[in-house]
Parts: structure tokens; C-alpha cells; sequence
């Protein structure tokens, strides 16, 4: 039987592996194996098939034949490796040049949705005294603008008024209020209100799926991150 590295048991390091853990000493990750077989990244889809191509060398007994335990180790170890780095240079690849169509879309829009700095302060001043007559329905707005889940959503908060919002909170020493307010802020992309448009969120979305570390892949715009060695289902 295969084995794997145990903390604590004194048999020079190593024991026979639990059923549950795959050949490079880990719990199979099912659920992200199947959430990355159905991802729309190509980075990921390609990984998925490295892995497949891995898993079958790795169930070939033939191929293993004539090694020792640790030259198959050290073996099956460079093979995981190439597998991760393949990964991790496709995702740098891949950010460098949804980066670069990110900022191209920035420039667009700001050119097209640019406002006049005056009419900004005016706006601000307008919506702080607003605020200030009648605040009731402050915290309400807020947790609705925390929990807008889509670009046109968030697209509907107008940023300053957020701020305006925040400003009163800090000012009343309002601390719950103030930390909804923050979550407003950051889930409504104030300071990146190109973010709130289905292109600007399809890239958004795409590039913190590729922006990971070596052996690590994502998916879910981020919000999912798995170990490569746990996608592996070879016992």
C-alpha cells in the first residue's frame, strides 16, 4: 500500500494511508473537481485535463514497474509539480492580458461617464443635507446596498450618496451603521464604478479567477480556491 508522512508515529515518519486520502496524502476536493470541470476559464478546463492525463500515468502499474517506493515518489511528485506550474503560468499569462483589457475598458468608460468635478461637490452637499433632515431609512439603504448581488444592482447606488451615508454614520458615531456602510462601499465598486457593468464584472470575475499562487487554482470569481494535489482522486 501506498504510504504518507504522519506527524507523531514512530515509524521513521511514514503509515499506511487512510482509504480517504488520495496518493499525494490528501482528502480529495470533489466538490471544486466538479465545479472546475464545468468552469467557463480555459485556464481551468485545461487543468482539468492535465489532471485526467496525470491520474491515468499515475493508475498505470505498468509504468511503475522497476522503481522503488522512493524514486515513484520522487517521480509522481515532479509530475504533480509540472501539472501545478503549467497551471500557474497559464493563470499569469492569462491576468496579464485581461489586466490590460481592464484598464482599455476603464479609460472608456470614465471617458463616457465622466462628471464634472463641481457638479460632484454639489451633489455631495445635496446629499448630506438630505441625509442629516431625515436619516430613518439610512441603515436599511445601506444593508440593501451591501447585499446587491448583481451589476445592475449595485449600478443603482449612486457612489457619493454611499459616502454621504457613511460620512453620517461616522459623524453620529453610528459603529454598526458604519460597518454596513463599508460593505456597501466595497460590494457597490465605488471607487471602480466601471466594475457595475456586466463587462467590466465579466473581467472583474475573470481576472480573480487567474490571480492565484503556484498550486493553488480558483473559480467562482475568486470566492472558491482549492490545492491542486487535492484535485487528484488516485488513492
Amino acid at each position: 500500500m501506498a504510504k504518507v508522512k504522519t506527524k507523531g508515529v514512530d515509524n521513521g515518519g511514514f503509515t499506511d494511508r487512510l482509504p480517504n486520502y488520495n496518493i499525494f496524502g490528501k482528502q480529495p476536493n470533489t466538490l471544486m473537481r466538479a465545479l472546475l470541470a464545468d468552469n467557463p476559464s480555459p485556464e481551468n478546463r485545461a487543468l482539468i485535463r492535465d489532471i485526467e492525463r496525470l491520474e491515468s500515468d499515475l493508475s498505470d502499474a505498468r509504468k511503475w514497474e522497476g522503481y522503488t517506493n522512493a524514486e515513484r515518489d520522487e517521480l509522481q511528485q515532479r509530475m504533480l509539480h509540472e501539472v501545478q506550474m503549467s497551471h500557474w503560468e497559464r493563470c499569469s499569462d492569462r491576468k496579464q492580458k485581461l489586466d490590460a483589457e481592464l484598464e482599455a475598458f476603464r479609460e472608456s468608460w470614465l471617458r463616457k461617464n465622466h462628471v464634472d468635478g463641481s457638479e460632484r461637490l454639489a451633489n455631495m452637499q445635496r446629499y448630506r443635507t438630505e441625509i442629516k433632515l431625515d436619516d430613518s431609512n439610512l441603515e436599511a439603504t445601506l444593508l440593501e446596498a451591501a447585499s446587491a448581488s448583481t451589476p445592475e444592482q449595485r449600478a443603482a447606488y449612486d457612489p457619493d450618496r454611499l459616502y454621504a451615508m457613511a460620512e453620517h454614520a461616522a459623524d453620529k458615531g453610528l459603529t454598526g451603521t458604519l460597518g454596513v456602510a463599508k460593505s456597501a462601499l466595497q460590494n457597490c465598486n465605488v471607487s471602480q464604478p466601471w466594475l457595475n457593468t456586466d463587462k467590466g464584472d465579466e473581467l472583474a470575475t475573470a481576472i480573480d479567477d487567474v490571480t492565484t499562487e503556484y498550486g493553488i487554482t480558483k473559480t467562482n470569481g475568486g470566492e472558491l480556491a482549492a490545492e491542486i494535489s487535492e484535485l487528484i482522486t488516485v488513492v
